[in-house]
């Protein structure tokens, strides 16, 4: 995802632009759920800054949950 991202905002397409293709194109597939690591299919994310303005956002993640619990906190 995150290389289909930097591929997207190199083409001069807007960070809020190529969010919302990324989603669009996975929905029109019926894959509309990311994996970042084997398992890892989470139930939210938190990121540090905002991805509508950079899209290397999307890798600065703060808080992870899944399944209720925190797996991954950078604190």
């Amino acid at each position: 995802m995150h290389g289909e991202l930097k591929e997207l905002t190199r083409a001069n397409i807007k960070p809020a632009t190529a969010l919302t293709a990324m989603y669009e194109g996975a929905r029109f597939l019926n894959k509309t759920s990311y994996s970042f690591s084997k398992g890892g299919i989470a139930d939210l994310v938190v990121l540090n800054s905002n991805p509508l303005e950079d899209t290397n956002a999307t890798k600065d993640i703060w808080l992870v949950i899944k399944n209720g619990a925190v797996v991954r906190n950078k604190d």
